[in-house]
């Protein structure tokens, strides 16, 4: 089902059979498909392919990627999610760029969350973020309003990925920050080791 606001372009080196969406989404092309008999030259088998979503896995890296066939080959092509949101919507590419995600979330491939970046300044980028988050990698409680455990998070930054809550309002509020009672309607508290 397609989303608001969603747009979807033509995958390079794939058009007519695979496009990918502003939110991160690919999916193939409905298409006619004839395929030569193998016996009979003179006979082609005709059927309609429906365009659908392609799932997505997570690789060993942590980004997401599909596979993706060309016509008439056996063998997929691996390809990285954000690479082809970033060269579908985002202008600007050179060759050698990296796309960076803005969260540090690798499975956040809403072109919102891209850039183009060079490799040293994408390293430098997530150096940076990694320090600001070194703080927030202390487990947090997350409780109900009337003090009961909901779950344990390894970190404040787990907690703001999964549940969407600012990390920020966690940590006001494990810190007792601003008077901050609550974030995201849970009470927080630092867990004891």
């Amino acid at each position: 089902m397609e989303a608001k606001n969603e747009i979807w372009k033509p995958i390079k080196d794939y058009e007519g059979l695979y496009e990918v969406s502003n939110f991160g989404r690919v999916r193939s092309v409905g298409r006619w498909i004839e395929i030569p008999h193998p016996r009979n030259p003179n006979y082609v088998f005709r059927y309609f392919h429906k365009g659908q979503l392609i799932s997505q896995h997570i690789h060993n890296n942590g980004y997401m990627h599909v596979i993706l066939y060309k016509e008439r080959e056996r063998k997929g092509h691996t390809n990285l999610v954000h690479r082809l949101v970033a060269m579908a919507f985002i202008p600007g590419y050179q060759k050698g760029m990296d796309v960076n995600h803005k969260d540090c979330n690798r499975v956040n491939n809403n072109v919102d969350n891209l850039e183009w970046m060079s490799r040293r300044d994408n390293l430098m980028y997530a150096g940076a973020m990694d320090r600001i988050h070194k703080n927030q990698r202390v487990k947090v409680k997350q409780l109900t309003l009337s003090g009961e455990l909901v779950k344990i998070w390894p970190s404040i930054h787990r907690a703001h990925l999964e549940l969407g809550i600012d990390s920020k309002s966690i940590t006001g509020c494990c810190r007792g920050y601003y008077g901050n009672k609550t974030a995201g309607g849970y009470r927080w508290q630092f867990a004891d080791d």
